[in-house]
């Protein structure tokens, strides 16, 4: 999350949603992703699963991978919408096929669960063991992608 355990900066959730917000309104679908997050999540405001949506949606219509598995999870909960299985595996296959280890996860989850399918120990550990071999790219960049927002605008890629 944006301006959370950074170092040498000062948490302050008002200026993370301020810079999210130009970034946002500059088509940066990371920034929409992590709007919808501050809304899901009451990280400075409070819970409002509607707004959270249409960050997702917007950052899933312009072809981010986690916004689609953020809003598959909406779906999957009913936060915001009416529950509905179907719509959540959709946006997580969207999500997998776009490269979100999030919608990975989630896949392995639904399967673990029988949300919407049938418990299948073996597809859900098929898509979990997915998500550990994503993970273990990503850890080498993610940094890079939270120092982005903590420091606001600027470029640190």
């Amino acid at each position: 999350m944006p301006v959370t355990n950074a170092k040498g900066v000062k948490q302050n959730y008002d200026k993370a949603r301020a810079w999210l917000r130009k970034a946002a309104d500059l088509d940066n679908v990371d920034a929409m992703n992590n709007l919808g997050r501050l809304y899901t999540n009451t990280w400075g405001v409070a819970r409002d699963y509607d707004v959270a949506r249409d960050w997702y949606q917007q950052g899933a219509n312009a072809g981010d991978p986690d916004s689609m598995a953020h809003l598959g999870s909406l779906y999957e909960y009913g936060r915001g919408v009416a529950q509905d299985y179907d719509k959540a595996q959709a946006w997580y296959q969207k999500g997998v096929h776009a490269g979100s280890g999030i919608a990975m996860y989630n896949m392995g989850e639904l399967y673990l669960r029988g949300h919407g399918v049938s418990v299948d120990y073996v597809q859900a550990h098929g898509w979990l063991l997915d998500f550990t071999g994503w993970m273990s790219i990503v850890r080498f960049t993610m940094p890079r992608r939270i120092g982005f927002f903590a420091r606001g605008l600027e470029n640190t890629w």
